[in-house]
């Protein structure tokens, strides 16, 4: 099964099956919340960003592409804090957006603050996706 692979496997394993013409980036994040850890894996034009906490993990971004001549991805494990909240984007998003734009919307749902988020910061000029991942508390 799909969930019990590395991290480091699932990007590998699709990147045999890209075109080594076409553009592509992947970034995944599996969060094991019993253990209170989280591995992280990319390749490509992904930013990472983690907010929320007084110490936040921090992230080598492995740049390229996908396809016959990607890098390896980078892949690194980190403590789990449940106040994190990441903001995963492409770079179809402008760059220098500051997490203090949109803290006002910490407490919304995920999906509410990618879409503002998206809403506010796509370049004209590219395609773009924003992921935003955070615990839900009841």
């Amino acid at each position: 099964m799909v969930d019990r692979l590395p991290v480091g496997v699932i990007v590998t394993a699709h990147d045999g099956h890209a075109d080594a013409r076409r553009v592509g980036s992947w970034a995944i994040v599996r969060i094991d919340w019993n253990e209170k850890r989280f591995v992280i894996g990319n390749v490509g034009n992904v930013e990472i960003r983690v907010v929320g906490a007084e110490s936040l993990p921090s992230f080598v971004v492995r740049r390229g592409i996908l396809g016959s001549n990607a890098p390896k991805p980078r892949v690194t494990e980190h403590a789990w804090d449940p106040r994190f909240l990441f903001v995963l984007h492409t770079d179809g998003l402008k760059g220098r957006w500051r997490w203090n734009q949109f803290a006002h919307l910490a407490q919304r749902p995920a999906d509410e603050l990618a879409t503002t988020m998206l809403s506010a910061l796509a370049r004209d000029d590219d395609d773009a996706t924003v992921v935003v991942l955070k615990e839900v508390r009841p």
